[in-house]
């Protein structure tokens, strides 16, 4: 197992395959704004979706022959949205449109992509709609079943 989480003193990947695993883990969802940085070792780290928000390359180099691949971050284009421009929507849309386009680069290598379209749900969204963004990640993961029975075999 790999857990991608972010160095924020360099800005680069640190790809965790040994310690503490609710350490790596609590690293890897980081979120600035949201959660304090993890320290381990000397290292400050953060959300690891900063630098690999598909982390297939990494599994790649571990040896994975089929790698599915989930992307969260397929870019709600919502010009409806748009009409209230404001400092925290541009942050806001700036930080989607990034994580969207680093997606799009690292999703071409994965062999199965599924994409739920949970474009309508925040953080904030995360505990009032589980069952909901669930439920949607489900039916994604379906419509990839037979993709994914077929590389398997």
């Amino acid at each position: 197992m790999a857990i991608v989480a972010t160095n924020f003193k360099t800005g680069e990947p640190e790809i965790i395959t040994d310690g503490d695993l609710s350490l790596a883990i609590r690293a890897s969802i980081s979120i600035p704004l949201f959660f304090q940085p993890v320290k381990r070792e000397k290292e400050l780290l953060v959300d690891g979706g900063m630098t690999i928000p598909v982390p297939i390359k990494p599994l790649r180099k571990m040896g994975a022959d089929i790698v599915i691949a989930v992307n969260l971050y397929n870019y709600p284009r919502r010009s409806e949205y748009l009409k209230k421009i404001n400092k925290t929507t541009i942050s806001n849309e700036s930080i989607k449109i990034l994580l969207y386009q680093l997606s799009k680069r690292d999703m071409i290598e994965a062999d199965v992509s599924i994409v739920p379209d949970v474009n309508k749900y925040g953080l904030t969204d995360l505990i009032k709609y589980r069952q909901k963004i669930v439920k949607i990640g489900e039916e994604a993961t379906y419509q990839q079943l037979n993709l994914i029975k077929k590389l398997i075999k």
